[in-house]
């Protein structure tokens, strides 16, 4: 439940504070109106509001939001006193039950019930954050008293520590949720680095130098007294705030709080004066400005090809919203796209200094600047053609661009392209840094209106995030301020509680006309912003260095340990260990008495939830003037409520040839960040270079993408692999602009050898990186088991081998050595005629299409949209044929000239289908991977419930996984309540076709597995299948998946994404959709008990699953294979049927990742 949160950040405003108006609910409390903000959201302005409890200091803060949901955080300032994670800890406990409603599970079956997917918290540096999120008000007016009691006065018993927070098992293992958490991230390179860097900035003092989540050596000697403790001196009804944004009526809200006599009154037995807590004092960095304090890290890694470098500076105070947002502004300049200075210098070089620079401002009570340096190359010894190759020829530079066409031009002579292996050595990075800022202040800071891009893409990415995630950039817009009363010291508002002020609250809602004003400010202003923040400040740099063998000595180190443990201890030792744990878990059961089951409130109605108006229409494309077809001849078009307009092009890939199909990752990534040979007036041919084309696209769209498939990851597809798109979005009144761009960004793009080998070494680093990630490398081995390979892989499937990075780090090498060995051409060959394929009209044997997205009652109609498409792209194919005709050849690129015989709507997909799964390494495949801390497992069985469409199991497969996977249910319990693992759950894969049972971060993947086998056999008793699946868990399981449906149209791009996965699966109309939405509630438990035997049972079919997990080598791998290997005993399994007991053994194989690897 852990995450770090920084804050968006944006100026301070005159504050408006209220005059006093007294709120009386019904009955007390009493709430004074303490001040109404205006606050702009995109399509209507609304305003914050704060109310004051009368008799306290709890506040509470009011956002209207349009559409479905209703959000709260209850949020807690929380200092860190040492690395044991005391308020993480506590953070975990709290929603094990309260003083007045003792039961574990009470406070999650309540909201799940009201209509959403259970509570949630996360703790930062600062503070703790307790969520909840609901489909309409009601809900949330049931459980938000109900989450307050068990925030303030929760139990915190003994036996609640053991399972949640740590304790030794009788294997002598250390366990425990959080200790299990921790232990798989507490020595990841992003962790380490996170922490470092901040131990630098803040000296070692203060909370923000602390681990807030705990350190697994401090953990291990945490006790419950001082959690309670801990909870005595934060967690007072005075130091709470309340956010809550959507449709919630204030008086509704204190009317349901007063309905819990005593919830807000004094804390029994809490002496007077402890809701006063320390103000954070943040030390001077020492030195003088421009030093430099730094310190290299080792990480353990599976490789020691590629690190990264750090840097940190302190910022403004958190009531400097001016300075803030103008950071923001200048590193928007600096590093956001592929055409900003850092970029230029670090990233887009023939061999690259690193693979990604990533800027986040910390919304501290004292800010902190960071700038991130990833996929640095480490020093090599010569060997690894992806980063230590010598590359002579310097960049192409033919041009017509120049200095003067954009604002974010390279900054790096060649003679600095140069191959480097000493990037890691003192000063060397650091000073590549400053020149480049240096640079920037004397060169491209004196050019006139040089910010005007930045700051109107800041404008517009503002608008995005406020209309695409209102609720979350709320609250955090709120938070600091919010932290900054309680902790600081004192601010130039005078509004901490140190100095007996009042909170200002809301001084980011006029973000918009901050960056008007930033607009109007001198070149001089950003020099010296540039100056004081950055190159006169004193900084630090972290340098993480990867290392094998510390990988190696950590899986040696713990099972050493657990050894010296077990023998210590003894076996009478063991045993009390045991049953201590054993009662622990005992105690601690979800357990519901008949009573409150009863005294529940109704699931409300979910179509009583506010909603965002969506209209979709289909509609065919016009034939063209000179009867020529596209490649793609259906759109749909959406209008809802959004004040963008948006477009997406969505090419088949069908007809690719085989050996085409790699180069689709390398080709997505060139799309707009390569040169468009454009025609000129004369019919000449005009070079835009790829800087510009970078800059426009960043100056023309709000957002954009190339990329194959329908929400897909970089390396894998799960939503329509055989289908590229290219789509944008961006203001209404550049629609035509957008449209004409984004079609010449395609069509016009042309590839060469300084692009393409970036680009490729660049994406080598990302796979570096990718390999040394647990979760991402079972996605990347479940997806390579599981995919057909050679003659069994249809069309809808060739592209998800060929994008696999079992295929792309050795495609990607193989570009690299083409390039530099004078091949170049047989690359640029390829991704030419990708592009030739794609663009071919009325050959593809699978359909292409469109989907337009744009305002409510737009000014123009479906029909006019649909021409307006049509009519720019036949301009713009037309162009480039009459440019390329004097070049055209006749050779035969190999596509089929059949035409189109097939409908994008609904799309014909290629469900998953074992039996042509690749079966060269059995059905379960172990991956050992140096330094991964835990295991990551998944098991996968066939389960298509798409089609034929509408499918009549698709509701009932669907809440029997929500049955087994809620907050507090038969897995919650048995695996993460025993600390087994961090998350265990079954997923439906819709679009594959695939369910899967999956653990996160488990450290007895064993135990796990076995009890997800003793859950699915007890199922299929009739006492268990009663306990499991009961009209009330039923119920609740409905609540959850009705919230999932309105949670996905919460906002316009979920109207947008939702209407085209709907027409994708069948559905001609939303109204159709909504419809089948209604057999939600039809399903019954004999529907339940269908589909457990025709989907569920299949994960005991040897045949029909596969089995993939990741983790440590040597000893935990060894352990894994041989546990997993065995016969379960009669004591490690409540199965109380053991005929087909066989069935659950695993007979992994262990792999090596290069045994994977796709020719």
């Amino acid at each position: 439940m852990r995450s770090i949160l920084s804050s968006l950040s944006f100026k301070q405003f005159p504050y408006n504070h209220a005059r006093h108006h007294w709120v009386r609910s019904m009955s007390r409390p009493l709430f004074q109106l303490e001040s109404t903000v205006p606050f702009p959201l995109p399509a209507s302005p609304t305003t914050i509001t704060t109310y004051k409890h009368i008799n306290s200091a709890f506040r509470l803060v009011f956002c209207s939001i349009p559409g479905p949901l209703c959000s709260a955080a209850i949020v807690v300032p929380t200092l860190g006193e040492g690395d044991e994670g005391l308020a993480h800890t506590l953070e975990h406990l709290v929603f094990c039950g309260s003083r007045g409603i003792p039961h574990r599970g009470y406070l999650d079956s309540l909201a799940t019930r009201c209509l959403s997917t259970g509570t949630n918290a996360y703790t930062s540096e600062d503070h703790t954050a307790y969520t909840i999120t609901t489909a309409g008000s009601e809900g949330m007016l049931e459980v938000l008293p109900v989450f307050l009691e068990h925030i303030l006065y929760p139990t915190l018993r003994d036996a609640q520590f053991v399972t949640e927070v740590y304790h030794l098992d009788g294997e002598a293992k250390h366990q425990g949720v959080v200790y299990c958490e921790m232990a798989g991230r507490e020595n990841t390179e992003s962790d380490m680095l996170d922490l470092a860097l901040r131990r630098l900035l803040f000296q070692n003092q203060t909370t923000y130098s602390r681990e807030c989540g705990g350190l697994t050596k401090d953990i291990k000697l945490l006790n419950n007294d001082q959690i309670i403790d801990y909870h005595r001196r934060y967690y007072h009804i005075d130091n709470l705030t309340a956010i809550i944004c959507g449709q919630v009526q204030p008086e509704a809200v204190f009317d349901k709080i007063a309905s819990m006599p005593g919830l807000l009154d004094s804390m029994t037995g809490v002496p007077k004066g402890t809701a006063q807590m320390p103000v954070i004092v943040v030390p001077p960095l020492p030195g003088k400005p421009g030093d430099l304090i730094t310190e290299t890290v080792r990480f353990p890694s599976s490789d020691e090809e590629v690190g990264s470098i750090a840097y940190g500076w302190r910022g403004p105070p958190s009531e400097d919203i001016f300075t803030i947002v103008a950071l923001d502004v200048l590193f928007r300049f600096l590093q956001e796209t592929s055409a900003s200075p850092f970029a230029q210098a670090f990233v887009e070089r023939s061999d690259p200094f690193a693979s990604q620079v990533d800027f986040e401002l910390r919304g501290y009570v004292n800010t902190a600047i960071e700038l991130v340096f990833s996929g640095v190359p480490c020093k090599t010894d010569g060997d690894n053609e992806a980063h230590a190759m010598d590359i002579d020829e310097s960049e192409e530079d033919d041009s017509d661009y120049s200095e003067e066409d954009s604002e974010e031009n390279s900054v790096v002579e060649d003679e600095e392209h140069a191959p480097r292996t000493d990037l890691f050595e003192s000063g060397v990075y650091h000073g590549l840094v400053m020149n480049v800022l240096k640079d920037v202040v004397e060169t491209k800071l004196s050019v006139p209106d040089a910010m005007c891009s930045s700051l109107e893409r800041h404008r517009r990415k503002i608008l995005e995030a406020l209309e695409e995630e209102p609720h979350d950039s709320v609250a955090m817009y709120l938070v600091s301020d919010v932290v900054r009363h309680f902790l600081a010291s004192g601010s130039t508002l005078n509004d901490t509680r140190a100095e007996g002020g009042v909170p200002v609250i809301g001084t980011r809602a006029k973000i918009l006309s901050i960056v008007n004003e930033l607009g109007a400010m001198p070149m001089s202003f950003w020099s010296d912003l540039a100056r004081r923040w950055l190159i006169d400040a004193p900084m630090v740099e972290v340098k993480m260095i990867p290392d094998r063998e510390l990988a190696e000595e950590h899986s040696r180190r713990e099972a050493e340990e657990q050894r010296e443990r077990v023998e210590a201890i003894g076996p009478a030792g063991l045993e009390i260990l045991k049953a201590k744990v054993e009662a622990a878990v005992n105690e601690n059961k979800v357990n519901l008495p008949e009573e409150l089951v009863v005294k529940m409130p109704p699931v409300p109605d979910v179509t009583k939830a506010a909603r965002l108006k969506g209209e979709m229409e289909i509609l065919l494309f016009p034939n063209s003037p000179g009867g020529t077809s596209r490649p793609f001849e259906t759109c749909q078009v959406v209008q809802t409520e959004t004040v963008f307009v948006h477009l997406r092009l969505a090419f088949n890939t069908n007809d690719l040839p085989d050996d085409l199909r790699p180069y689709l990752v390398l080709f997505q990534e060139l799309i707009f960040q390569t040169p468009l040979v454009l025609p000129g007036p004369k019919g000449e041919s005009i070079t835009m270079d790829y800087r510009e084309v970078v800059r426009k696209s960043a100056d023309l769209f709000v957002s954009y993408e190339a990329a194959l498939g329908f929400g897909n990851d970089l390396w894998s597809a799960s939503w329509l692999s055989e289908v590229f798109m290219i789509s944008a979005s961006a203001e209404n009144s550049k629609w035509e602009h957008m449209i004409r761009f984004l079609c010449q960004a395609l069509i016009f793009a042309t590839f060469t050898e300084e692009r393409v080998l970036t680009t490729a070494k660049n994406l080598l680093s990302e796979i570096v990186e990718v390999k040394r990630d647990g979760p991402d490398m079972l996605a990347a081995v479940s997806g390579r088991i599981t995919m057909p390979v050679g003659s069994k892989a249809k069309n809808a499937q060739r592209n998800d081998g060929a994008i696999s990075i079992f295929r792309q780090e050795g495609f990607l090498k193989d570009v690299v050595r083409n390039c530099k060995e004078g091949k170049v051409d047989v690359v640029l060959e390829g991704l030419g005629k990708v592009k030739e394929c794609l663009l071919k009209a009325g050959v593809a044997k699978g359909p292409g299409f469109t989907q337009i997205a744009v305002p409510v009652a737009n000014a123009r109609g479906a029909d006019a949209l649909v021409r307006e498409v049509a009519q720019i792209w036949d301009e713009e194919v037309q162009k480039h044929s009459a440019l390329v005709s004097s070049k055209a050849s006749k050779r035969e690129n190999g596509v089929s000239t059949a035409p189109e015989t097939q409908s994008a709507f609904p799309f014909p997909r290629k469900a998953y289908d074992a039996a042509l799964a690749d079966r060269t390494f059995g059905n379960a495949v172990l991956v050992p991977i140096p330094g991964v801390n835990t295991t990551f497992f998944s098991q996968i069985v066939p389960c298509d419930v798409l089609q034929p469409h509408p499918h009549p199991d698709y509701f009932a497969v669907t809440l029997l996984a929500e049955l087994l996977t809620r907050l507090e249910g038969p897995l919650y319990t048995a695996i993460r309540g025993k600390g087994y693992a961090y998350d265990a759950s079954v997923h439906i894969s819709l679009w594959t076709g695939q369910l899967s049972f999956e653990l996160y971060e488990s450290s007895e993947p064993r135990r796990a597995l076995l009890a997800f086998y003793s859950i699915l056999t007890k199922l299929g008793t009739p006492v268990g299948f009663d306990d499991i699946c009961s009209q009330f868990h039923l119920e609740t399981a409905r609540a959850s998946v009705a919230y999932k449906a309105a949670s996905s149209r919460a906002t316009s791009g979920g109207v947008v994404v939702s209407a085209l996965r709907a027409v994708l699966r069948g559905f001609k109309t939303l109204e159709e959709e909504e419809a089948f939405h209604q057999r939600l509630y039809a399903v019954t438990r004999d529907d339940l008990r269908r589909v457990y035997a025709d989907y569920f049972m299949r994960f005991f079919d040897v045949d029909r699953r596969i089995t993939v997990a990741t983790t440590a080598p040597g000893a935990s791998a060894q352990a894994m294979r041989e546990s997993l290997g065995m016969v379960p005993n009669m004591d490690e399994t409540e199965a109380i049927n053991r005929e087909n007991i066989d069935k659950w053994v695993i007979d992994f194989k262990e792999t090596s990742l290069d045994e994977l690897v796709m020719g």
